[in-house]
């Protein structure tokens, strides 16, 4: 079974068409929707969600403080305990990642530990960006490259598959990063166990409902992640 965490917070107008698109790819799909604490209604549509798709949806609500990696972890290893799971795959709420492709990233298991996908490979696109922000978002993901001499083009991604076994042997659950600099270090784990990866090309779409958790701190953590990682490589 393939389980599909989805980490929320202040999703009302997004979370519904979210899981409704995930499980109606299949019957070996399950979400988990850990939900960070929403005070805009979005724990009473994940109550009207979870009546209608009992044996599909799975509901996690993460008390204050609030925390993106956090989300995940718990979602994570929720998932992780399933006898049935075979895959885990991180997707957002927001639209924002094409959910008809994740049949794909799983099927991409097959050859692979972990299935990225990806903006910055042959075929890879973003929708909805201004000029200015496609700039830093290259530019971010380039810096990180040379950094941490991760071999994915698109360090941040969030789109991510990861076999069960491969990801029980991750130790995410030290993870140090609060926001989106998680998925950087993932993938740094992910190398450093070994772990082989292939990334596919996607469209990115920016959100047209609810508004981006990017602030300046995630980017300033993100920045000093790739920092820190760098003087490891260069202290070993």
């Amino acid at each position: 079974m393939n389980y599909v965490v989805i980490p929320t917070y202040q999703e009302r107008d997004n979370i519904e068409a979210a899981v409704t698109a995930v499980v109606g790819l299949s019957p070996e799909f399950r979400v988990v929707v850990v939900d960070d604490d929403s005070t805009d209604g979005t724990k009473e549509k994940l109550a009207d969600l979870a009546q209608r798709f009992t044996d599909q949806l799975h509901v996690i609500h993460r008390p204050a403080p609030r925390s993106f990696a956090g989300s995940y972890i718990d979602g994570f290893q929720h998932a992780l305990s399933q006898s049935d799971c075979s895959s885990v795959i991180e997707c957002d709420a927001d639209g924002s990642h094409p959910f008809d492709r994740i049949p794909d990233l799983v099927r991409s298991l097959d050859s692979a530990e972990v299935a990225v996908g990806s903006r910055y490979v042959t075929g890879g696109n973003i929708n909805g960006f201004s000029k200015d922000r496609l700039l830093l978002s290259s530019a971010a993901n380039l810096y990180l490259r040379v950094a941490t001499g991760l071999p994915a083009r698109d360090i941040t991604a969030g789109f991510v598959a990861y076999r069960a076994p491969t990801l029980r042997r991750l130790p995410y659950q030290g993870i140090r990063s609060n926001g989106y600099a998680f998925q950087i270090e993932m993938k740094w784990l992910a190398q450093n166990a070994g772990a082989s990866l292939v990334e596919l090309p996607i469209t990115f779409v920016d959100r047209s409902k609810g508004h981006s958790k990017m602030s300046l701190h995630t980017m300033v953590e993100a920045f000093c992640i790739g920092g820190q990682y760098c003087l490891k490589r260069i202290i070993s």
